[in-house]
Formats: C-alpha cells, structure tokens, sequence
C-alpha cells in the first residue's frame, strides 16, 4: 500500500514538474517560431524580441497565446525601412504560414530619410524628388513629367491612414512654374501617383489608426 502511495506521489510530481517544465520551455519556444516567421517575412530586421505569455502555458501547445509582445528595431520591407517597430497582441492563434490576433497596440517610427529613399526605389517618374516632414505638414518638392514636359513642383499636405493598414499622402496646396495646365488636372496627376506605403507585406494583422508628424521623422500609432 505504501509503495503504491509513492509510486501515486512520484507520478504527481511528474506531472507537476512537467507542467513547470511547459511554463518556462513553450513561450521561448513559440517566441522563436514566431521571430523565424516574422524574419522571413521581412527583407531585413536588425533586431526582433518576442514576448509571449498564456496561461495556462500547455495551451500553445494547440497555438493558442493569450497574449504577445513584439519589438522590432531595423526594419526592411519592400523598399520601406522602420526605425522602430512595437506591437502588441491579444488571443493570438498562431498557424501554419501566419498567425491571428487582435492587434492592440502598435507604434512605428518613421523617418525622412527613409521616406525619401523609399520614394526613389518605388516611384521613379517622382524624379529628384524630396520629402521633409514637419510637424505641421508634409512637403514634397521635385520635378514630374507630365504631357511631355518636365515641371518644378512644390507640394505641401498631409498624411491618412486608409483601412488600417495604408499610409497615403494627401496634397492640399502646391505651385508650378508658369504652365497652360489646369491646375485640377495637375492635382488630379499628381494624387494618381498613389504616394502611400504600408506594412502588409509583413502579413500579419495590423491596426493603424493615426500617424502624428515631427521634425524629420513620424510616428505611426494604432491598435484596436
């Protein structure tokens, strides 16, 4: 009897000491999943860490997180770099090829430079273009080729966000050399160039509410 009440005892503790074991080894372990995934996603990143937290811990054994913690510092997404990259989750379900979750959190740090070099690589009929981010506005200063003719142009406006997901700039005042063009059909050119980018090439959920301008740089804030 004894003997039997030991054994009883020995496979509790087991069992306690494997759960134990669950609680410390699966959250580093799906963190990793979860950092490998997003690296590939990204064309680069300089730095990622991953915080992942689900009680109890077993329950990502099915993929199921109660809650995640991602910061990302150095990223490199077709064409588009990101100082800063913080985002934090809720009822995560990771998957094969992504995961889901409520994005409850998120701010990305953007800067001029970055801006610029992304309006190079993405849009060359925006030749010699130039951006500068103030905190009052947006400006964008270069020359287009429009009906065979190579303007000047100085365009003041701001950012939108569209769906959640998209950043686009929208001009509301600009000047041109002396031209016979109507100044509607220039503006209408000018938003048909679709100046915008986003994050979607992450493929992963994002709630992006505002973007707030300073000096030389901007900050993307969301989350649901």
């Amino acid at each position: 009897m004894a003997r039997r009440k030991s054994f009883i005892y020995l496979i509790i503790a087991l069992v306690i000491v494997f759960l134990l074991a669950l609680e410390f080894f699966l959250p580093a372990l799906m963190a990793n999943i979860l950092k490998d995934y997003l690296r590939k996603e990204a064309d680069a990143i300089a730095y990622i860490n991953v915080k992942l937290d689900s009680f109890p811990a077993i329950k990502m054994l099915r993929g199921k997180i109660d809650q995640a913690d991602i910061e990302i510092k150095g990223l490199s997404i077709n064409n588009l770099y990101l100082d800063k990259l913080d985002l934090q989750y809720r009822d995560v379900f990771m998957k094969e090829g992504g995961f889901t979750g409520r994005n409850t959190g998120l701010e990305a740090i953007i800067t001029e430079e970055a801006l610029n070099n992304y309006i190079q690589a993405k849009f060359p009929e925006l030749e010699a273009f130039q951006l500068q981010i103030r905190p009052e506005q947006v400006a964008l200063e270069g020359r287009i080729s429009i009906f065979e003719m190579l303007l000047e142009v100085q365009l003041s406006g701001n950012f939108a966000v569209s769906d959640q997901r998209e950043v686009y700039f929208i001009p509301d005042n600009f000047r041109v050399e002396n031209i016979n063009i109507p100044v509607n059909l220039l503006k209408a050119y000018i938003e048909g160039l679709d100046f915008s980018f986003n994050l979607e090439d992450l493929n992963i959920p994002l709630a992006l509410d505002e973007i707030k301008l300073y000096s030389g740089y901007a900050i993307l804030h969301g989350g649901e």
